[in-house]
């Protein structure tokens, strides 16, 4: 019996993991950032939406592998809908 017969299948585990998740990748994907500008000396060699790009390409990532190989549907919509909410929200409100 492995983690994936373990997990229950659960709308509000797929929030909770994408709440989790999203900070993790974006502020991993920000000190990436920071230490490739710190490095390079340009600030314009990694533009800032990009770190959202990155956090968003692993969250797509994730969403993968929580819906196909583990084959837990309700948690992938759980974790979709956070996502979503999430990219709606930088494109609707930060960019103006």
């Amino acid at each position: 019996m492995g983690f994936k017969d373990k997990l229950k299948d659960k709308y509000i585990t797929g929030v909770i993991l994408a709440f989790v998740i999203l900070p993790i990748t974006y502020f991993g994907a920000e000190g990436i950032r920071s230490v490739v500008v710190k490095y390079k000396a340009d600030p314009y060699l990694y533009p800032p939406p990009a770190a959202q790009l990155i956090s968003l390409l692993f969250s797509i990532i994730v969403f993968r592998i929580v819906m196909i190989n583990m084959q837990k549907e309700k948690i992938g919509k759980g974790y979709l809908f956070i996502v979503a909410l999430a990219v709606f929200g930088y494109f609707s409100f930060l960019t103006n």
